[in-house]
């Protein structure tokens, strides 16, 4: 019985854990997704400043 009530403690820190570690993974997934979009976004205007600059 006891080592029944163990193993649901262990569970629960485990997942406790695993949460602790999971959210800030996510939230630097989002982060570095987000600076690949702004990063975009500026290689879109340099782009189309280029080509306004260099017309015939």
């Amino acid at each position: 019985m006891l080592i029944k009530i163990l193993g649901i403690v262990f569970m629960i820190v485990g997942g406790g854990m695993a949460l602790g570690i999971l959210f800030p993974l996510i939230g630097s997934i989002f982060g570095l997704l987000w600076l690949a979009l702004k990063l975009a976004i500026a290689l879109v205007f340099v782009y189309v400043g280029h080509r306004l600059f260099s017309q015939d």
